[in-house]
């Protein structure tokens, strides 16, 4: 029985083209399946190029051969239709070739970066942190335990690497043998119209087997790029360290209750919102609600806009003294004197930079800025509050830099992206409609 995706964005100027891999993501209301979760520890989340070893002998010890990991799998009693492996992945050295994956010593299946917004042959060149899918064949899956394996060539320094911090292995159960759990998406709308925050409830008979966790998702026709694949929009969630984010919410304990925070939710057009929820019950079973469509969010005195970054360098990297810029325009029509609050959202690894604990960012010719930080070579993601008087209408350049010789601090693709929190009048065109373009 083949996978289909959850309702999609047809007819949204901003609609993305769907992908294959998006139906083990987003799958269609009804699917149920089981969640396997490997969780890496000690340095199990690297993965090394074998021919490495040849150059760099004492640095890559510890990390060659690349391990074999169990993954305890359940299929709860059900019939597997499909099954897919969704993986917390690092892009790791730049240039870093033939990344694969196997599973129980199989045939090796290829890892591809599949960014967008960059050529599929320099893909490979970017720094990033995203989802990759990669699906499985049910005829290898063992109910209980599987092994996984990674590997890797080499890169232009002749140390391949890339790392996993966590894999989960999706398994697709047969609705006929394991019925979908009946809850419900039940959603304060009146006419379509969602309010700013609104609470969000899991409705589900009493008869129906007990509610364990419930997961709300939303997709959006604007929207960051919260899971870093280079796609704005779209359905909102990321998996990482073992664990749902970006999204709205998971619950652990009733009232199957979440609020959704939309304070920085950009102005969507009419009709550009969808709920569900992915609902786990007391068989170790997630099933996908009904999706709740069509939905507009009603906004009373604020506007929030969001800006993309352009000229984004795919290598962007900044170390033993290097300056690296993105630039994101602003409107030449946008009154900037109507900017109430700014965000900038950077997803980012190692942002705490060795021994600077953070990464120095500019905006045009301000200050150097000490706001941007985050783990110690690991991955992290925020909104950083910037000032409004630091940008203008046109182009705005944001720099980072980085005083250390170790790693330095990698601003992830698709790069920084900009929030403004307006006031609601429209905006007016400045005086003199200068670009404001910083060479």
């Amino acid at each position: 029985m083949p996978l289909v995706l959850a309702t999609s964005l047809a007819g949204s100027a901003n609609a993305q083209p769907a992908r294959p891999e998006d139906a083990f993501l987003w799958p269609e209301a009804g699917a149920v399946f089981t969640e396997n979760i490997r969780l890496m520890t000690g340095d199990d989340w690297r993965v090394t190029d074998p021919g490495a070893a040849r150059f760099y002998p004492e640095a890559v010890r510890n990390f060659l051969p690349n391990p074999r990991l169990d993954l305890p799998t359940d299929f709860a009693g059900g019939r597997p239709t499909a099954a897919a492996l969704i993986i917390d992945y690092w892009s790791g050295h730049p240039g870093t070739v033939d990344k694969r994956v196997r599973l129980n010593d199989g045939p090796w299946l290829p890892l591809e970066d599949g960014l967008a917004g960059i050529a599929a042959e320099e893909s490979h060149k970017a720094v990033a942190q995203h989802n990759p899918v990669l699906p499985w064949p049910i005829d290898r899956l063992n109910d209980g335990t599987n092994t996984i394996e990674g590997s890797c060539g080499p890169n232009g320094f002749n140390w391949g690497q890339w790392g996993w911090n966590a894999v989960l292995l999706r398994v697709f159960l047969d609705p006929e043998t394991t019925p979908p759990h009946p809850a419900r998406l039940n959603v304060p709308d009146s006419d379509g119209q969602l309010p700013e925050q609104p609470v969000l409830a899991i409705d589900a008979p009493e008869t129906a087997p007990a509610i364990t966790e419930v997961r709300f998702y939303a997709r959006c026709a604007e929207a960051p790029d919260w899971d870093g694949d280079g796609r704005f929009g779209g359905w909102q969630g990321f998996f990482h360290a073992g664990a749902w984010e970006a999204h709205i919410g998971t619950i652990t304990r009733p009232p199957w209750r979440q609020r959704w925070d939309t304070t920085w939710l950009p102005d969507q057009p009419p009709g550009g919102i969808a709920l569900v929820a992915h609902v786990r019950d007391a068989r170790g079973v997630w099933t996908v609600t009904p999706v709740v469509d069509g939905l507009s969010l009603l906004r009373d005195g604020r506007s929030v806009t969001m800006h993309r970054p352009h000229r984004v360098m795919p290598f962007f990297w900044v170390r033993d003294g290097r300056v690296k810029s993105a630039v994101i325009p602003v409107p030449l029509d946008t009154e900037l004197r109507s900017v109430r609050a700014a965000r900038l959202h950077i997803r980012g690894w190692n942002l705490r930079n060795n021994e600077q604990a953070f990464t120095p960012m500019r905006i045009n010719t301000g200050p150097w800025l000490s706001c941007v930080t985050g783990r110690d070579h690991g991955f992290s993601q925020h909104l950083f509050a910037i000032d409004p008087a630091l940008l203008q209408a046109g182009d705005n350049l944001v720099s980072f830099t980085s005083s250390t010789r170790h790693h330095g601090a990698e601003i992830l693709w698709p790069g920084p992206t900009l929030l403004l929190e307006h006031d609601p009048t429209p905006p007016r065109p400045l005086p003199g409609g200068k670009s404001g373009h910083v060479p």
